[in-house]
Order: C-alpha cells, then sequence, then structure tokens
C-alpha cells in the first residue's frame, strides 16, 4: 500500500484535481480517512472544505472501510423499467445480509 504523500505527490496538479485524487487515494487504501482530509487539502492547495465538498457530493467515495461484501443496485431510469427496485426492497432478512449505516447515519438495506 502507497503512503498517502506518495499519492498527494503523484496527483498534484494546476489546476488542483480533487476527485480523482480522493479515487487515488481510495484506491489504494479502500476509503478515504477523514482525519486526512486536512493533508490532503494542503497537497492540492486547496481548503478542508473543498475537499470534504468533493468528498461529501461523490456516493462512490466511502470516508470509512468498506465491508467485505457490497452490493449496488442501479436505479436509474432504465435499471427502474426494469424493475430492479423490486431486489433493492427485498427484506433484509430474505437476502441474509444485515442494514448498515451510511456515511449520514442512515440506514441502509441491501
Amino acid at each position: 500500500m502507497a503512503p498517502l504523500q506518495a499519492i498527494l505527490e503523484k496527483h498534484r496538479t494546476h489546476p488542483p484535481n480533487i476527485l480523482a485524487t480522493l479515487q487515488a487515494v481510495q484506491l489504494e487504501h479502500g476509503y478515504v480517512d477523514p482525519s486526512n482530509v486536512p493533508l490532503i487539502a494542503q497537497a492540492l492547495g486547496v481548503t478542508d472544505s473543498d475537499v470534504h465538498g468533493v468528498l461529501g457530493f461523490y456516493h462512490d467515495l466511502r470516508t470509512e472501510p468498506p465491508g467485505r461484501h457490497q452490493i449496488r443496485f442501479c436505479l436509474g431510469d432504465s435499471c427502474i423499467a426494469m424493475k430492479a427496485e423490486k431486489s433493492a426492497r427485498r427484506p433484509p432478512e430474505e437476502s441474509q445480509v444485515r442494514a448498515r449505516r451510511d456515511d449520514q447515519g442512515r440506514e441502509v438495506h441491501p
């Protein structure tokens, strides 16, 4: 696993690309630790708020380690037209997967 500083050095650009940097950190470490936001912001020459804004906006960026298994559902128009939401609404006891809380503290069911 590459140290954070090495990733930040590699992703310094002008203008800074916060999203690409956060994606690289997550790719290497599995998630973006919120305690590293000040280091990332300083390395890119942006504010902590800028980094938190990008981190909070993109749902694919995680702020805690991922679970062993990840279940994702497409809820775009074409997927809904194909009744994908039926799978997403399946009761957790049927799927044998426990609910968890997301980054905003909301309960998430598979």
